[in-house]
C-alpha cells in the first residue's frame, strides 16, 4: 500500500473544482491523499501549482496515479472510461451518471472492470441522509406507503453543456434506493419537455415527470431544468406495526450548499401530527474553506479509506460501485423511453421579439 494516494484530477470545469478543494482540503488535515496533476483538454482551465495535462494518455504515463477523478462532463466519462482500461489497476472516482448514452453503458462497466470504482451520488454522503438511514433501521421495520420527489433547479441560459434532466432526476432516484434498499422501482409512466436548453442541441430533455411502483407504494419522481431557483426534497410515508404512519421528509441544499434538514413525524389515525426526530446542517458549521463542498469531502474520504482497506466499494451501503451505477443506468434509460413517445416541445433561445 502506498503511503499517500496519488490523485490525477481529470477535468477542470465546476465540477473539478469543487473536487479539487475538498482534496486540498483533506490532504491539509494530513488524509493520505495528494494532487499530483489536473488533465483538461482546455489548456487554458488548467490551475497553477500543479503539473498540467491537455492528454489523459501522456498524464497517466508521467504522474502513474493510483486515484483518477473523473469530473468530465458526462459526454466526455466513456472516453475516459476506455483510456483508463489500458491502465493499471487504479481507484476511479467519477461523477455521475456513468454515461451520457445508455447504449454505452456496458462498455463502461467492461472499460472499469480492472479498477476500483466509486460514483458521487453526493446526497448520501449528507449526514441527515445517515441519521435517516439509522433511525429508520432502529425504530423499524417499516413498509413504504408513498414516495415523492421533487429535484429541480435553474439552468435556462446556462452556457454548460449537459445531457438534461436525467443528470438531476439519478439523484432522488439513488436515494429512494438507499433508503429503502432491495425494493425494486417499476417504472409505469413517464412524460416531458424536450427543448433547446442545451446550447448543443435542439431536444434536451429538461423536465420529466415519473409515475412508478416499489412494491405496492407509488412513487411520484419530478424533475425540472427549468425551475427557478434549487429545489430538493425527499418525502416517504410509512407504517409500522409497531409505531404506525410516519412522514419522512428530507430537504437538501437549501438555502445554500450542505444546508440539509431531516424531519420525521408521526402521524396519528385521526391526522393529527407531531416531530418525533430531526436534524439540520448549517454551512456555518462547516470550515470555511469547504463551504459547499463538504459532502464531496466526505465521499471522497469515504471512497479512499475502502480503497485502501482493501474492501469492495459495494459492500459498504453508502459507496456506488459499477453494478449500481450501471442498474441507475438503466432505470433512467427506461424513463426517458417512456417518456420520448409524448414529449412537449419548448424553445428558448432564438425567439424573434414580436414575432
Amino acid at each position: 500500500m502506498r503511503n499517500v494516494e496519488d490523485v490525477l484530477v481529470v477535468g477542470y470545469g465546476y465540477a473539478g473544482r469543487r473536487f479539487a478543494t475538498a482534496l486540498r482540503h483533506l490532504a491539509g488535515e494530513g488524509f493520505p491523499v495528494r494532487i499530483v496533476g489536473v488533465c483538461d483538454r482546455e489548456g487554458h482551465r488548467l490551475p497553477d501549482g500543479e503539473p498540467g495535462f491537455t492528454d489523459l494518455t501522456e498524464a497517466l504515463r508521467v504522474l502513474r496515479p493510483s486515484v483518477v477523478c473523473v469530473t468530465v462532463n458526462e459526454t466526455q466519462h466513456a472516453a475516459v472510461y476506455r483510456t483508463l482500461s489500458e491502465y493499471g489497476r487504479v481507484l476511479v472516482l467519477s461523477e455521475k451518471p456513468l454515461t451520457a448514452d445508455a447504449e454505452d453503458g456496458a462498455r463502461a462497466v467492461a472499460d472499469l472492470a480492472g479498477h476500483g470504482f466509486s460514483m458521487n451520488l453526493v446526497e448520501r454522503f449528507s449526514p441527515v441522509v445517515r441519521e435517516c438511514a439509522r433511525w429508520l433501521d432502529e425504530q423499524g421495520p417499516f413498509e413504504p406507503l408513498r414516495v415523492e420527489t421533487f429535484w429541480g433547479k435553474h439552468r435556462i441560459g446556462d452556457a454548460r453543456p449537459t445531457m438534461g434532466v436525467l443528470s438531476e432526476l439519478i439523484h432522488p432516484l439513488d436515494l429512494i434506493h438507499r433508503l429503502f434498499p432491495g425494493r425494486p422501482l417499476d417504472v409505469v409512466h413517464a412524460q416531458g419537455v424536450a427543448s433547446d436548453l442545451d446550447v448543443s442541441s435542439a431536444a434536451t430533455l429538461d423536465s420529466l415527470d415519473v409515475t412508478a411502483r416499489m412494491g405496492g407504494a407509488p412513487v411520484l419522481l419530478h424533475s425540472s431544468y427549468a425551475w427557478p431557483k434549487r429545489v430538493r426534497t425527499v418525502s416517504a410515508l410509512l407504517h409500522s406495526e409497531r409505531s404506525g404512519m410516519h412522514r419522512v421528509n428530507l430537504v437538501f441544499d437549501t438555502p445554500h450548499w450542505d444546508c440539509d434538514s431531516l424531519e420525521i413525524v408521526a402521524i396519528a389515525p385521526d391526522g393529527h401530527y407531531r416531530v418525533v426526530h430531526g436534524m439540520e446542517t448549517r454551512s456555518a458549521d462547516v470550515p470555511a474553506p469547504i463551504r459547499g463542498v463538504a459532502k464531496v469531502v466526505e465521499y471522497i474520504r469515504c471512497s479512499i479509506r475502502h480503497w485502501r482497506a482493501g474492501s469492495p466499494e459495494a459492500r459498504d451501503t453508502e459507496l456506488v460501485g459499477l453494478e449500481t451505477a450501471m442498474e441507475l443506468q438503466t432505470t433512467l434509460a427506461r424513463m426517458a423511453a417512456m417518456a420520448d413517445p409524448c414529449l412537449v416541445q419548448a424553445q428558448y433561445r432564438g425567439i424573434t421579439v414580436g414575432a
